[in-house]
């Protein structure tokens, strides 16, 4: 505050003069001079009041010159001529006679206001005053006690509020102090604000979120990472939907299933010993065996050899079909070749069938089947007339029900699910164009008729049918492709039969395998044999064998 330095008289309604005046010991006064009783000048006239009342002044009785006890000035109280007294100034303030602050006072002759306390707001002596916001500092105000959202408040050098450096978070507008605003674009990205990936966020606040953003590599997990490194906060492949194994990461920071395991998916994976078929390097043959199986438990953590077999021990077991002189009830008849006299080879302990009528040649063989290929009258029943089409169209497959329980590959089936491209499959829809030698990876249990490019809707009286004749206890499965190859000849088309017998036995009949102007004659870009995805019996692949009149044979042993 900047204080006045001037003191000055000031009489109220009656005139004064301008600086206050000392008081005398005149009893009477006289015309304009200083009066002792009152302090005040004398009015000039004689005093006429009477014994006991006051005179004009109302200070001392006029005959007796006594003190009348009368208004005083010094008492602290307005009275009498007084224009203040003391610290009784009346209603006026400093502010009201015109000055910004300060504390009004009176003049020792109560005749005037002392004006030296009052002053006025100075903006830049470090103390907010008046109506100033504020002074050099803003104290403890804040952009928020200000109504924004953030930001820093600072002080003008007039004394008012720098609101420039406050912001209001939505405004669609990137203030200072904000990164961002949750609607305007953002301006910055994950990998400009120094990491390698992610989506980066504005946060309600108007900062940016980067807990979208990562940096695969620097061993820690965050953003849409999965995992980093030696990361991989509290998850187990069991977390996962695992049974067994341990969860790891991929370079791209996603979890790493591969030593993950699920028993029961026929995959050794995870902490397993084995798992359905699948045991590894492990066999009864590394277990010292000749033939067979190993053995799995439904935990996937035990391995048996029960089902392993030694060939010449007198006893058919493992894989063997017979052992000496031990045939297991078959004979030549009973395995479709007519008639004769049925051995046991003593190397392999598999059937001998050089003293059958029907001469086949065998020319594979795996845990389950025996092949066996022949040529004469061929077995296979033409249903073109009396079977239901399965309407195929171009790679595409469709179910068909066999009515009974065919055996294959250790399970029954009563429905097959037949492939345009010329294959029968028994434990999930395929329909697979591109042929590839067996066993193949792509499909499970599989017998590969003619496994081609084929298009049975481009066939004129064609297209693929199935029938089930013959009665229970000796009832057979046919499917029939009367198909054309893919983009081949529409009307000379290729014919081949399959038929599914009961007890187990398979029969192919390659009727036709010719077709105009087609590449693919004879199998020459075909697959023929059987398979269970792990172990097949073979008969070509890619090789022109597949020749009219050609009959397969796979006998289960």
């Amino acid at each position: 505050m900047r204080l006045n330095p001037l003191v000055l008289s000031l009489c109220g309604v009656a005139a004064c003069a301008a600086e206050p005046v000392e008081a005398t010991e005149s009893l009477g006064g006289s015309t304009g001079a200083p009066s002792l009783t009152d302090g005040v000048a004398d009015d000039g006239d004689a005093d006429t009041a009477g014994p006991g009342e006051s005179d004009d002044d109302g200070m001392v009785d006029s005959e007796s010159g006594q003190p009348t006890g009368e208004p005083v000035c010094g008492n602290d109280i307005i009275d009498g001529n007084d224009v203040c007294d003391g610290t009784d100034v009346g209603v006026e303030t400093c502010e009201s006679l015109g000055f910004e602050i300060g504390t009004l006072g009176c003049t020792a002759n109560c005749g005037g206001y002392d004006l030296t306390g009052c002053g006025f707001f100075e903006c830049g002596n470090g103390k907010a005053e008046g109506d100033e916001d504020c002074d050099g500092t803003v104290g403890s105000a804040t952009c928020a006690s200000e109504g924004f959202d953030n930001g820093t408040l600072f002080c003008q050098p007039d004394c008012e509020y720098n609101y420039d450096q406050c912001g209001t978070c939505g405004n669609s507008l990137i203030d200072p102090e904000e990164d961002c605003d949750i609607k305007a674009d953002l301006e910055a990205s994950c990998f400009s604000l120094g990491f390698m990936t992610g989506n980066l966020q504005c946060g309600d606040d108007c900062l940016y979120n980067t807990d979208g953003c990562s940096t695969c590599g620097n061993d820690m997990q965050e953003g849409n990472e999965d995992c980093d490194g030696v990361d991989v906060p509290g998850k187990t492949c069991a977390g996962e939907g695992f049974d067994s194994g341990t969860l790891s990461c991929q370079d791209n920071c996603q979890y790493d299933f591969a030593a993950c395991g699920t028993c029961g998916n026929d995959l050794r994976d995870g902490d397993e010993l084995c798992d359905g078929p699948d045991f590894g390097a492990d066999s009864c043959i590394t277990e010292g065996f000749d033939s067979g199986s190993l053995t799995c438990n439904a935990a996937c953590d035990t391995v048996t050899n029960e089902n392993c077999g030694v060939c010449g021990n007198a006893i058919i077991d493992g894989s063997e079909a017979c052992d000496g002189a031990l045939l297991g009830g078959e004979t030549c008849a009973g395995l479709g070749l007519q008639g004769g006299d049925l051995a046991c080879d003593p190397v392999s302990c598999q059937f001998d069938f050089a003293g059958c009528d029907l001469q086949g040649m065998p020319f594979g063989s795996d845990v389950a089947y025996q092949g066996l290929s022949l040529n004469g009258v061929l077995p296979c029943d033409d249903i073109l007339a009396t079977g239901t089409q399965l309407m195929l169209t171009d790679d595409s497959s469709a179910v068909a029900n066999m009515g009974f329980n065919f055996p294959f590959y250790g399970a029954d089936f009563n429905v097959v699910n037949v492939n345009s491209n010329g294959t029968l499959n028994f434990d999930a829809a395929f329909s697979s164009l591109g042929n590839v030698c067996l066993p193949s990876p792509a499909t499970d249990r599989m017998i590969s008729v003619f496994w081609d490019d084929l298009n049975p809707s481009n066939a004129m009286n064609g297209g693929v049918f199935y029938e089930t004749l013959g009665a229970p206890g000796n009832q057979r499965f046919v499917v029939q492709f009367e198909t054309a190859h893919f983009a081949g000849d529409t009307s000379d088309l290729i014919r081949v039969q399959t038929v599914l017998h009961e007890a187990g036995n398979i029969d192919v009949c390659y009727v036709d395998t010719l077709s105009a102007g087609n590449g693919g004659d004879n199998g020459a870009q075909a697959t023929a044999g059987i398979q269970d995805g792990t172990t097949a019996v073979q008969f070509s692949c890619n090789t022109p064998d597949l020749v009219d009149g050609l009959w397969l044979m796979y006998l289960p042993v």
